[in-house]
């Protein structure tokens, strides 16, 4: 150790302290990973010497040093907690620094085990931040520091992508509303916030699924829209909610003679006699 710059004095002091470093076992008995070079570096610390000889004696007894209690970013009073995160936790935790280790190992935790949803064997697109995001949502946080938090879990929203806290969306069912395109989402906030998402999404499925009717030469023989009407008439809905829901569809006032509900739109009848 006198190579790393310790007196001959403080390489055997800190040689006998840190040939005692035994580490903490966990409940299989086995010592927990890294518990060892932590105990390591409390004894060391114990040493009058500067913090350079502190690293060189750890280095010295074989323990890698890019990350001790004498180097570290961690500038909080709770360095034991910060050192058991993972290196993607603990980079993710230096741009939390109004939140304890301790509260963001446990939300940390959390968050790691969620997993996509499958179906069909395959992961459902966006289920797994979904989750993150509800977790995150009941936190005591503010807006920003949600933000920040879901940032740490590893996830950058794109412009489109919308949060329960930060969404024009107030209703029961987010979840349904998340898995809206961002168009459909306007939509549903523009003219249909009425409905129960669930139903709006039903609707608009059934409505993806209307195409126009051709003859055998490939003429249209019913249009589109014209199937679209048929389609919302029949819906259990107010005259104004069918008309809302038209526009949802993607259809402008230009149309509303064709719809049936719509009679205040159509010229009054001159009757005969």
């Amino acid at each position: 150790m006198t190579n790393a710059g310790l007196s001959a004095s403080e390489a055997v002091n800190a040689y006998a302290l840190v040939s005692a470093a035994e580490g903490e076992k966990g409940p299989d008995g086995k010592t927990i990973s890294g518990s060892e070079k932590l105990d390591a570096m409390r004894m060391i610390d114990t040493l009058e010497i500067s913090n350079a000889k502190k690293l060189a004696a750890l280095e010295a007894m074989g323990y890698n040093t890019d990350e001790t209690m004498w180097n570290t970013k961690y500038r909080g009073n709770d360095y034991e907690s910060y050192y058991f995160l993972s290196d993607a936790a603990k980079k993710a935790y230096l741009s939390l620094p109004w939140m304890s280790v301790k509260e963001f190992a446990r939300h940390y935790s959390v968050c790691s085990g969620y997993t996509a949803d499958k179906k069909d064997g395959e992961s459902v697109s966006g289920s797994r931040l979904l989750k993150v995001m509800q977790y995150i949502n009941k936190l005591d946080e503010s807006r920003d520091n949600k933000n920040a938090l879901l940032q740490a879990m590893g996830y950058t929203l794109d412009e489109d992508d919308v949060t329960p806290w930060n969404t024009l969306y107030r209703g029961r069912d987010f979840g349904s509303f998340y898995y809206l395109s961002a168009t459909r989402r306007q939509a549903y906030l523009d003219y249909c916030s009425w409905a129960e998402v669930k139903d709006f999404s039903r609707w608009m499925a059934d409505m993806d699924d209307i195409h126009s009717i051709k003859d055998a030469g490939g003429k249209v023989v019913t249009a589109k829209m014209t199937q679209i009407i048929a389609y919302i008439d029949g819906l259990q809905l107010a005259d104004d909610q069918k008309t809302a829901l038209f526009n949802a569809a993607g259809y402008s006032s230009k149309n509303y003679k064709y719809c049936p509900w719509n009679t205040y739109a159509l010229p009054t009848p001159v009757l005969a006699g």
